[in-house]
């Protein structure tokens, strides 16, 4: 058995200025003034700061090799983030709340119709589980193993890439 160490760093929700995942669908459903969220926005998700990322890999290249999860450390409804990004940029937002279930079977018809129409959906299964069901982290093994913790609160991340992105 030949093995070749590595470290597997497993961030969560990364925000940055440069981030094509999650802030890009949340501005485009702000921007329409309607976001439909799966349960209204009640699920916990922790938010990981791209400049936190980027220490947490350079602790890595010193430390042995490990797995561990990243995460920003302190958990926001999915709510509160959206009220946050709206708040930002001045926009009103209505949150609309939807049954998981009829989240995904909408995010469903909206992927094949994508797949006709060429253009990225709104919403995608993907971006429901990532919204609809609480996610948090213990990061005890990451501060262990890699001396590494999150310096950069949720909503200084959002900051920063709002920042960032009105700025270009």
């Amino acid at each position: 058995d030949v093995g070749i160490p590595a470290t597997i760093l497993r961030p969560h929700a990364i925000v940055g200025p440069h981030d094509t995942v999650l802030l890009p669908r949340l501005l485009r459903a702000i921007e329409r003034g309607r976001v439909p969220l799966p349960s209204g926005g009640r699920a916990l998700v922790e938010l990981t700061d791209v400049r936190d990322v980027a220490a947490a890999l350079v602790a890595a290249a010193d430390a042995p090799p490990t797995i561990a999860n990243l995460s920003g450390g302190a958990a926001l409804t999915v709510r509160a983030i959206v009220e946050r990004i709206a708040a930002r940029l001045s926009r009103p937002v209505r949150i609309v709340a939807l049954p998981r279930p009829v989240a995904m079977a909408a995010a469903a018809a909206l992927e094949g119709a994508a797949q006709l129409t060429g253009r990225e959906p709104l919403l995608t299964r993907y971006t429901v589980a990532a919204l609809g069901w609480s996610r948090t982290f213990d990061l005890s093994h990451a501060r262990a193993a890699l001396g590494w913790a999150p310096a950069i609160t949720p909503e200084e991340a959002i900051d920063h890439a709002l920042d960032a992105r009105c700025a270009r």
